[in-house]
């Protein structure tokens, strides 16, 4: 029984996704938004759950990432698309809106390159983590929401970076994984850093945290050492 309680976490991710999608149907990103930090929080119980009662299945791997494409990567593009086309419709597309396509597109190679070498990605990742990538763009609705920065909705810096997350998901850039083997000190170093300076930016930014959070996550890249 409880080798199902991962899968079902897992699930509970899909779901959020397409609860997300219903969203972005009535054009309420914001919401959406807030659907896509529930399935993230589904994300990361499931894998914790997981090692905590250890169990792991290959239908796990294979849900964990369907479960992710969807929520990570069809819904953060669908509303890169929305955002730029209007509406949630296809008779007539803002050619503009097309790049949002670009997210699940990229997402999907990434998520396949990433179960055929995560037993390579355990310290780091191989590339952006399609969840983070998501997470920078469900965080704009949300600054648009507080701070009006519409600025952010402008054709040409969306599909830009609709471009620059695609190329960064698929590029060979290493990133740190927050998974916790110990807690010790020396081990998590950089881990710890990035989880105090997020909380710090967070509580003076809120949602406008995001980008910067991510900003330095990529730049921690630096302090990595591969093999």
């Amino acid at each position: 029984m409880k080798k199902h309680i991962p899968n079902f976490l897992t699930l509970m991710n899909l779901l959020s996704g397409i609860v997300a999608i219903i969203f972005l149907a009535s054009d309420n990103l914001v919401t959406a938004s807030y659907m896509i930090i529930i399935a993230s929080l589904f994300d990361l119980l499931d894998g914790m759950v997981a090692r905590l009662l250890k169990v792991s299945s290959p239908l796990g791997i294979q849900l964990d990432s369907l479960s992710d494409l969807v929520s990570f990567g069809v819904v953060p593009g669908l509303m890169v698309y929305t955002v730029l086309n209007g509406s949630l419709t296809f008779p007539v597309v803002n050619s503009f809106a097309l790049s949002g396509f670009l997210i699940p597109l990229f997402a999907a190679m990434r998520l396949g390159k990433f179960n055929l070498t995560a037993h390579n990605q355990k310290d780091y990742f191989i590339g952006v983590p399609v969840p983070l990538s998501a997470w920078f763009f469900i965080s704009l609705p949300l600054i648009v929401n507080e701070y009006d920065a519409i600025w952010l909705y402008e054709p040409f810096v969306l599909s830009a970076f609709a471009l620059l997350f695609g190329m960064l998901m698929v590029s060979r850039i290493p990133v740190v994984s927050l998974k916790f083997e110990n807690f010790s000190l020396r081990d998590n170093r950089l881990r710890y850093i990035l989880i105090l300076t997020g909380i710090i930016t967070a509580a003076l930014l809120h949602f406008a945290a995001v980008p910067v959070i991510i900003l330095l996550t990529l730049f921690s890249t630096f302090f990595i050492k591969t093999r």
